[in-house]
């Protein structure tokens, strides 16, 4: 009889060999202590980066400094470093909008159930109608423009909302998570954000009840968060090149026993497992890590601090060979089920209490992509990573990524010279002050009275000599001159100050704030003074646009698995827009403007007048949802513009046929002086010619009178 092997059952009723989660927990040590021995040498670097951010000497230079002498630091670092951030927060999240997009494809690929969904549509508006090859390209776009519009919203709401987790971090939105992720990149040269995670809430909608008044209906569903993540906790893949290489990362928790208890109570943990542990190790596993201790004596805590109770848990997300999570149990599918080609038979043995399973498969060392959490060597966590191959759950902005290294560079790294000069010339001028600035005394002690204090120099004093001690009579005590030397001193800081701004290109005199008005009042001036000021920068923003990117489609990747709300998703791409968010605002603005006013009845028949009106807010960092009126006053306004406009109309019709009848008056009033103009003139002429024959006149004269009767 085939003994019975021991089984760690899951909150969903699958069963995990013990044996084989045994040995991915070792596994998963092992690899975090050589992902843990290869940063080491990074951690260094953070390490000498975070000391110059705070303004304090490194403890080799510290030991080497005299005890009486200054230890000034100017902390121009931390002043450079906070500008940038300060500088890149107003580029990257401008007021009004935002620094990505979701765009459909330019030649969609829609699934079969999406272009039945699209076409649907289009029947119901064409239910006699027979598509084209035109009108069904047609159909798929406008599809895929509607599903990307409708994701773009999505996404972000979801980022507006709460970003932090319910165990680990405080609630901070996705602007003040980046703002995070900016700062440990310009002091450590790499920031990381993970996410995005899933939990599951109740939200309500109001909906309409035919014949009744609407109400209330309560739903669950999900809601994706994310989390900063410190440099010290995160261990990634030193022996790769670029991040997208690494074969994984780890990151390390230390956890108070009341948050592993709460992780036992989840569907998606090992709860048997962490209790087990905790019985086990009631008083906790945590050892001061390296790099802890480090930050230990920064903080002036010469003796390690005491974390008792405290434990220390790790996860990883990467590779893991597929064999052995099949022996392990763990579902490659659905919960509880298994793709065909990955299930394994099952043989009855009659003589046996259980099914006994077929010989093992060979491994051929193919591997999975995997999430496993762990203490020491328990595994309480294992599962498929749910996120496609191409979403990443951990994204990095690295700030240099010019350097030839896996986290680059930092702004630190690249000024450390000069704030070290800086502070040498610091120390120098005060020291060298201190002993200028004196009294710096000679004292023949062998002239003076004994009993008199000479260590000390103060006002009002009187020292005594007498013949005794003084039989030449000379001065007991000199006073000494030392050589100033700080003009020299601070002219070298001031270069050495140079060399930082050139460095940083953070400098006051080409801030754009600072620059005289009279530059801006051209368009072509602001251009050139606010390009150059903003040109160093841009490779910075186009670093963290990957980052951006990164971002983005892991929330596409997301919502296309838990978000329910969405009833198709389309083809699309996320499109990051921070690199172009750095045109002058102020010739932005000019440009807008003047092209408002230039156009063309016809050209603006092709444009939208809200976007333009939002594109003249952003440029004057004015946010357009503040202060837009609501949908039904927009109507509202509308509607009373085309009654006035309505009205105007009118009007004018009424005037112009007032006009005409005032017009077609006048003319018949002239149409009837002439008439009688013309009978009166006939009158006179036949009465003239009457006249003539009854004189006798010939007919001559009488052919000549029509044309001198008129004088007549």
């Amino acid at each position: 009889m085939a003994a019975k092997k021991k089984v760690i059952t899951t909150s969903d009723g699958v069963e995990l060999d013990y044996e084989f989660l045994q040995k991915l927990g070792r596994q998963m040590k092992d690899q975090f202590a050589t992902y843990k021995r290869d940063r080491r040498q990074q951690e260094k670097q953070w390490l000498k980066n975070l000391y110059q951010f705070l303004g304090k000497y490194d403890p080799e230079i510290e030991a080497n400094l005299p005890p009486e002498r200054s230890r000034a630091y100017p902390k121009i670092t931390r002043t450079k470093l906070m500008t940038i951030v300060a500088r890149l927060m107003n580029l990257l999240f401008p007021q009004g909008d935002k620094s990505w997009a979701i765009q459909p494809s330019k030649v969609p690929n829609l699934s079969q159930d999406e272009l039945d969904f699209a076409f649907d549509e289009w029947l119901a508006s064409n239910p006699d109608g027979e598509v084209t090859e035109e009108e069904l390209d047609m159909v798929v776009r406008e599809f895929a423009r509607k599903a990307a519009q409708e994701l773009e919203l999505h996404i972000e709401d979801q980022l507006s909302d709460s970003m932090g987790g319910a165990t680990e971090t405080d609630s901070d939105d996705f602007v003040a998570l980046c703002r995070q992720v900016i700062i440990s990149a310009a002091i450590y040269n790499v920031g990381v954000l993970k996410g995005p995670m899933t939990v599951e809430y109740e939200y309500s909608r109001p909906v309409v009840v035919p014949g009744a008044r609407p109400k209330i209906e309560t739903y669950s569903g999900f809601r994706p968060y994310f989390e900063f993540v410190p440099v010290w906790d995160y261990y990634p893949d030193m022996q790769a090149k670029t991040f997208t290489q690494m074969d994984g990362q780890f990151e390390d928790h230390v956890y108070a026993k009341h948050h592993l208890q709460a992780l036992a109570r989840r569907e998606d943990y090992l709860g048997e497992q962490i209790k087990t542990y905790l019985r086990e190790n009631p008083d906790g596993n945590y050892e001061p890590a390296n790099h802890e201790q480090d930050l230990d004596t920064l903080n002036e805590r010469r003796e390690v601090v005491q974390r008792s109770n405290k434990y220390r848990v790790t996860e990883w997300w990467g590779s893991v060979s597929t064999k052995l999570l099949k022996d392990i149990g763990v579902s490659f599918g659905d919960p509880g089920e298994l793709p065909e080609d990955q299930r394994e038979d099952i043989v009855e043995d009659a003589f046996d209490e259980e099914p006994q399973k077929k010989e093992p498969e060979p491994d051929d060392g193919s591997v999975t992509r995997a999430v496993v959490w762990f203490i020491d060597d328990v595994v309480i966590k294992v599962e498929i990573d749910p996120l496609p191959q191409h979403a990443a759950v951990y994204h990095q902005f690295v700030f240099d990524d010019s350097v030839p290294a896996l986290c680059g560079g930092s702004m630190a790294e690249v000024m450390r010279d000069s704030q070290m000069a800086v502070s040498s010339t610091a120390r120098m001028m005060i020291d060298n002050a201190s002993v200028t600035c004196g009294p710096n005394l000679e004292i023949d002690m062998s002239k003076l009275v004994d009993g008199q204090d000479y260590k000390t120099i103060g006002p009002f004093r009187n020292y005594y000599t007498d013949s005794k001690n003084n039989p030449s009579g000379h001065r007991a005590i000199n006073s000494i001159s030392f050589d100033s030397h700080l003009n020299e001193l601070l002219q070298v800081q001031s270069q050495f100050m140079n060399f930082a701004d050139v460095e940083t290109f953070v400098s006051q005199e080409n801030m754009p704030e600072n620059t005289p008005g009279e530059a801006l009042r051209t368009s072509g001036g602001a251009s050139m003074i606010m390009g150059n000021a903003a040109l160093p920068f841009r490779d910075i923003v186009r670093s963290f646009d990957k980052f951006t990117v990164s971002v983005i489609n892991s929330m596409v990747a997301w919502n296309k698995l838990f978000n329910e709300e969405l009833s198709m998703m389309g083809d699309m791409r996320p499109v990051a827009k921070g690199a172009t968010s750095l045109i002058a605002k102020e010739v932005r603005a000019f440009q807008l403007d003047n092209l408002s006013n230039t156009l063309t009845e016809e050209e603006r028949i092709y444009l939208d007048d809200e976007k333009i009106l939002k594109q003249k807010l952003q440029a004057r960092d004015i946010p357009f949802e503040d202060i837009k009126a609501s949908e039904q006053e927009v109507e509202r306004r509308k509607e009373e513009r085309a009654r006035r406009a309505e009205q105007m109309r009118r009007r004018e019709e009424e005037a112009w046929d007032m006009e005409k009848r005032a017009m077609r008056g006048e003319l018949l009033k002239d149409l009837a002086q002439g008439k009688k103009n013309l009978d009166s003139a006939d009158a006179t002429s036949v009465q003239a010619l009457s006249k003539l024959m009854e004189t006798g006149a010939n007919i001559d004269e009488r052919a000549k009178q029509p044309e001198t009767g008129a004088d007549a």
